[in-house]
């Protein structure tokens, strides 16, 4: 059977092959279509193929191929119509897949043409519809079988691999078809255009002449083949044409446009307007010229008609509706126009010399219009000034007056006359209009304008941006102007957020939207906009104004803090989980000390005693960085001078980066003092040094940095939880591979790690960022691919009160041991140092007071195994019952979580007002802020975290009980 298929796949692919050969060799299509049919029949036996084509309507189906099928069953299904149930092959095109009729007699598809199949005897039809890459149904591909089938495996699989083939076929003739139409088009508008068009070959041979440029010069196409383009130029023109073409020849430019003069073939002069265009091949040399001429002769009659008038035009321009006057020389007489006169509301006998005329002018104005027309009546200078009036009315007007000399024909002045137009409306509008300009171009909004239309490509054009634009977007008017707002958009703009924008301008309505765009040097820009239609006097929408806020910081902050609240959700429940956990591993870890001291001559067992307390270890290292990163553990902040804690780490450093990586300190001589807790410090700059490690597989540099930092206002608007002060900052950089763009926003998330399975746990980063946020501080990334990256933690400075910054008095060394292993300095938990048991415990009185059983049963074995007298409680209401009966309790060990309303912190303040003396001892997986505020322990405070061993309990317990009276813990 394999065999089979093999040969069947082979036959198949060799019909392929020969399908696609008789395209490429540009087979008609229906001699490729019947290629295809044989070949599914030669795979398929006892299959009879059939292809149908897509009429262009897209809804008949058209006969393609069917070389086996019935003449008569051909003919009834051709011009067919899809629909959702005609056969299977109407049915495939309207469905737009696949419709296998395994039984045509019992099939409803079929109810129309069963008895069509019937007679050609057919009983059974797979057909799948032929789509191109846009989804558009192109043809149906069917197999006809002459009893009931369904397909076997594989047979659709082989029909599907020659629908493709058809896909192509039918594609590629569609193809060549419209190219063949195009071709004609051009044909055509190149014989019937009404400007000459004539091709010539590299040397200025005539190729090619429309009509058009035969009739321009005379010719016919065949008389100018025996020419060039030169030689229907005129003989002083022709050096200049040489020119221009010595320049296509030589590459020096693509073009040239001139006008010339040329001769008909009757001698006859004609101006051309010729407009030519090189056209080279892939080496850049010259292969052909095409060349437009325009006949021009007629428009060069008219512009020599227009310049002989201009004089004549230049006056009748500048009369208007408003009137003219006229200064008589030598008398002095002033003539006005009967408009003139009905405008300033005056009778013919009003104003009557230059002199009264003068005086209904502004005073500060009437010095410099005597001057003027002085000079026009004295040297024939002509004037146009714009100044101030006072009409009869006594309103104020703005008026433009021109004026000019008039000469007799011995080239005297006689006469000094012009227009007086009043502007009082243009200077107002152009009064408001500098100050909406100078409004909009001290806006911090963009203020954009496009012309209406086209709303389809290329789009509407700009035709104003404001300062604002240049500011924010980095184009220059220049180079917006005449662009489109396209010029914005990117790769991740919304086509959704534009369509509902585009949708708003077909109907001619003002749209808001939120868009992102992009500067010029490709920075992300989010712009809040709203484009209004603007409208002229008809109603017509003539232009479209765009405000525009830049809104990416808004954007940016909306984001981190959407961050910052995922991570505080992820906390909070973090911190709810390492309370219960706590409580399980207390037992777990104690329980197994107890057993690995009992069966310390079985090694066997003891050995795996060992691994249980292992495991539970473990996991209270995995909690202590749950609570790190949750901003719930107790911190003990102090004055810490940060320089000597980083040399104090850096044998353990190079011990743990080993040789590869070079480490370089960079210390500020004038480091502030920090407010911080050195054991969490020392564990973060571990983590950080770790990761670099990790980063640089084949060694690289590692960078520790300090300095003194001042973090603004500005930029604590733009980070959550941040305070504006001094701070120190502490840099590890590295030289690896980087972290990519789209991980950095997660960077600092529980469990979220770019290292390769069983590599890292995913807390290191994010214990650094808890520590750091709960100690009041700031933590930023910066990297980029295949240069490194740089972690920056802001730490706050110490208040300048405090005394100096003592050496750290715990240090890694303490927590992982000084041989730790690379897995176990792999993003370090910030667990305690354990405690030796000095073996001493007492006989004093205990309050024990614990909600989880187990815990509380453990706890009571081990203080009870040490000497001490015990009572025990489950909440807070039974404690203060035994508190008070019982005079003597010397200690209270409580949780700080409890049931029924009542924390541990509240069960103490009652318990001491009870027994003054009383001290208290406080334990909890997670604290809230029952005895921690502000990530601090409260001062005075006693606290053994969970889980705890049981010589970590009996040491602690004789420590509180040992405190001198006013240190009691409470």
């Amino acid at each position: 059977m394999i065999d089979g298929e093999t040969e069947r796949g082979e036959r198949l692919r060799a019909w392929e092959d020969r399908a696609l050969g008789a395209i490429a060799a540009g087979a008609p299509l229906k001699e490729v279509l019947e290629q295809i049919v044989c070949g599914i029949e030669d795979v398929l036996p006892q299959a009879i193929g059939s292809i149908l084509l897509v009429d262009p309507d897209g809804v008949h189906l058209r006969h393609g191929a069917a070389p086996h099928l019935p003449p008569a069953f051909v003919a009834a299904i051709d011009g067919l119509a899809s629909g959702p149930a005609v056969g299977s092959c109407g049915t495939a095109a309207y469905r737009r897949r696949a419709v296998i009729v395994t039984d045509i007699d019992s099939d409803p598809l079929w109810a129309d043409y069963r008895e069509l199949a019937r007679a050609s005897g057919l009983r059974a039809c797979w057909s799948l519809p032929v789509r191109d890459v846009g989804g558009q149904v192109l043809a149906t591909f069917a197999v006809y079988y002459r009893a009931p089938r369904a397909p076997r495996a594989g047979d659709l699989a082989q029909i599907r691999n020659l629908v493709h083939i058809v896909a192509v076929a039918v594609q590629v003739e569609r193809k060549a078809r419209l190219l063949q139409a195009s071709e004609q088009r051009f044909r055509k508008v190149f014989a019937d255009a009404v400007i000459g068009i004539a091709v010539a070959d590299a040397q200025g041979r005539f190729l090619e002449a429309n009509a058009a440029y035969c009739a321009i010069f005379g010719y016919t196409e065949v008389e100018l083949q025996d020419s060039d383009l030169r030689t229907v130029i005129h003989p002083e023109d022709r050096a200049t044409v040489q020119r221009f073409w010595d320049d296509l020849s030589a590459g020096r430019r693509d073009s040239y446009q001139t006008e010339r003069r040329g001769f008909k073939k009757t001698g006859e002069l004609v101006w051309v307007r010729i407009s030519a265009a090189a056209q080279r091949d892939e080496a850049g040399r010259l292969v052909q010229v095409v060349a437009v001429a325009e006949d021009i002769t007629a428009y060069k009659r008219t512009l020599e008609e227009l310049r002989q008038n201009q004089a004549l035009l230049r006056m009748a321009s500048r009369i208007n509706r408003l009137g003219a006057w006229a200064v008589e020389l030598p008398s002095r007489t002033l003539v006005t126009s009967k408009a003139l006169r009905q405008w300033l509301a005056v009778t013919r006998g009003g104003i009557r010399s230059l002199d009264q005329a003068i005086a209904v002018f502004a005073p500060e104005h009437q010095v410099m219009l005597r001057q003027a027309v002085e000079a026009c009546a004295g040297t024939g200078e002509s004037f146009d000034l714009t100044q101030q009036l006072v009409a009869a009315d006594r309103r104020p007007m703005w008026v433009r007056i021109l004026g000019e000399a008039v000469r007799d024909v011995d080239g005297r002045i006689t006469r000094v006359q012009g227009t007086l137009q009043d502007v009082t409306q243009e200077r107002e509008a152009q009064a408001q209009l500098r100050l909406l300009q100078a409004a909009v171009s001290h806006l911090n909004d963009i203020v954009l304008i496009t012309e209406a239309e086209p709303i389809d490509e290329p789009g509407p054009r700009i035709v104003f941006v404001n300062d604002a634009f240049e500011r924010h977007t980095g184009y220059t008017r220049a180079q917006a102007l005449g662009k489109t707002p396209r010029l914005l958009q990117g790769p991740k703009t919304r086509r959704a957020e534009l369509d509902r924008i585009r949708a708003a301008i077909e109907r001619r309505r003002p749209v808001l939207a939120e868009v992102l765009n992009y500067t010029r040097d490709g920075k992300e820009l989010w712009l809040e906009l709203a484009v209004v239609p603007v409208n002229d006097d008809s109603g017509r929408c003539t232009h479209l104004v765009a405000i525009q806020r830049n809104v990416t910081e808004r954007r940016q902050l909306e984001e981190r803090l959407r961050g910052a609240e995922r991570l505080e959700a992820v906390g909070q429940l973090t911190g709810g989980v390492a309370h219960d956990f706590n409580n399980l591993l207390t037992v777990i870890l104690g329980n197994a000390e107890l057993l690995h001291e009992r069966l310390g001559e079985d090694p066997q067992l003891a050995e795996s005693t060992a691994m249980i307390a292992d495991a539970a270890q473990r996991g209270a290292d995995l909690t202590q960085r749950l609570l790190a990163f949750a901003r719930r553990q107790p911190l003990d902040p102090r004055p810490m001078d940060v320089r000597q804690l980083i040399q104090r780490m850096e044998g353990l450093l190079r011990r743990s980066l080993g040789e590869q990586v070079e480490i370089c300190f960079q210390q500020d001589a004038k480091l502030w003092p920090a407010l911080i807790d050195p054991g969490q410090l020392e564990n973060a700059l571990l983590n950080l040094a770790i990761n670099a490690r990790d980063a640089m597989p084949n060694g690289g540099r590692l960078t520790v940095e300090t300095s003194n930092a001042y973090l603004d206002a500005d930029y604590a608007v733009r980070h959550s939880e941040l305070k504006p002060g001094e701070y120190v900052m502490v840099a590890v950089s590295d030289t690896g591979i980087g972290i990519r763009p789209e991980h950095l926003g997660r960077i600092f998330e529980p469990f979220f790690t770019t290292k390769p399975r069983g590599k890292g746990t995913g807390l290191g980063l994010a214990m650094v960022y808890g520590f750091v946020k709960q100690s009041g501080g700031h933590v930023n990334i910066y990297s980029e691919l295949g240069q490194g990256t740089t972690v920056k933690i802001y730490l706050p400075r110490a208040d300048r009160a405090d005394p100096a910054a003592a050496v750290p008095t715990t240090s890694l060394r303490g927590s992982i041991g000084a041989e730790a292993t690379p897995s176990q300095q792999d993003e370090v938990a910030t667990g305690a140092t354990r405690p030796r048991n000095d073996g001493r415990g007492g006989t004093e009185t205990i309050l024990l007071v614990e909600d989880d059983d187990l815990v509380r049963r453990y706890a009571l074995d081990q203080l009870r195994a040490l000497g001490y007298r015990v009572f025990e409680a489950s909440d807070a209401a039974q404690a203060l019952d035994i508190l008070r009966q019982h005079a003597v309790i010397e200690l209270l060990f409580t949780d700080v979580v409890m049931p029924g309303g009542t924390s541990g912190r509240q069960l103490a303040e009652a318990a001491v007002k009870l027994h003054p003396r009383l001290k208290v001892l406080f334990t909890s997986g997670y604290t809230e802020n029952a005895i921690v505020h502000h990530g601090r322990l409260d001062p005075g405070v006693q606290l053994l975290a969970k889980p705890y061993r049981g010589v970590e309990l009996g040491r602690r317990v004789r420590r509180v009980l040992d405190l001198e009276d006013g240190k009691r813990g409470a």
